[in-house]
This record gives C-alpha cells, sequence and structure tokens, in this order.
C-alpha cells in the first residue's frame, strides 16, 4: 500500500507540472512550434471525377486563377477526425498544392489550396503567367 501512495504522489506531482506548462503554454503569445518545424506542402494530382463531398472547394478553385490561396476552413468538416480523414483523401478536378501550418498552444491547423498548372500539359508555364 505505501508503493501505492508513493505511485499517486509521484503521479500528482508529474500532473501539476503538466498543468502549469499547459497553462504557460496556452497564455504565451508565441507559438510553441517553430514554423520551419510546424508545415507541410503536398501536391495533389487532378482526377477526372470529384466526390460530393469535395465539390464546393472544387468549384470555388474552378472560379479562381493558378496559385490563389483558399483556406479550407469554410470546406472542411467541423470534426477533428472528419477533417483529418477528408483532408488526406482530397480529390479535386485541378492539380492543387496543399500547405498546412500546425500553430501549436491547442490552436489547431490552418490549411491552404490553390491550383497549380498542369504539369501534364506541354504548355503548363504560359497558363501560369495568365493575368487574373
Amino acid at each position: 500500500m505505501d508503493q501505492f501512495i508513493t505511485d499517486l504522489r509521484k503521479y500528482h506531482t508529474f500532473l501539476t507540472g503538466m498543468q502549469k506548462r499547459s497553462n504557460n503554454n496556452h497564455q504565451s503569445p508565441e507559438p510553441i512550434r517553430q514554423f520551419n518545424d510546424s508545415w507541410s506542402l503536398i501536391t495533389v494530382n487532378k482526377v477526372d471525377s470529384v466526390r460530393e463531398e469535395y465539390s464546393a472547394l472544387d468549384l470555388a478553385l474552378k472560379e479562381c486563377c493558378d496559385y490563389i490561396p483558399i483556406d479550407l476552413l469554410q470546406f472542411e468538416p467541423k470534426s477533428k477526425e472528419d477533417r483529418r480523414k477528408w483532408l488526406s483523401k482530397i480529390e479535386l478536378s485541378s492539380t492543387v498544392n496543399v500547405f498546412t501550418h500546425a500553430h501549436g498552444n491547442y490552436i489547431g491547423n490552418t490549411t491552404f489550396v490553390w491550383k497549380i498548372p498542369d504539369p501534364q500539359l506541354p504548355n503548363s508555364k504560359k497558363y501560369a503567367q495568365r493575368e487574373c
């Protein structure tokens, strides 16, 4: 029984320290993570058929020019788990870059997409230079 009480005290001390660190992180105006360590950029190739769950985003991308970022906040699911699945299976009718930044401090992630010229088109550089 003495060992159990000792272990509980150690665990209490650990939790108290974690609570203090978390409170300090929450109140900090500075991000916990360094920008260089907290972002990703992936390219998603276009598909022929877009699923319904991506149709609103696909339409928004069709209406804008290459390299214009679109914040996914208004398109992605609200649930963290659903959002992660939605983003991992994203399929659009344009080739896009997906940029994600993890802020830390329990703020969550910010994710943007933008169209890029189709690398399979022979004149894709010409499309990238057009005026919008």
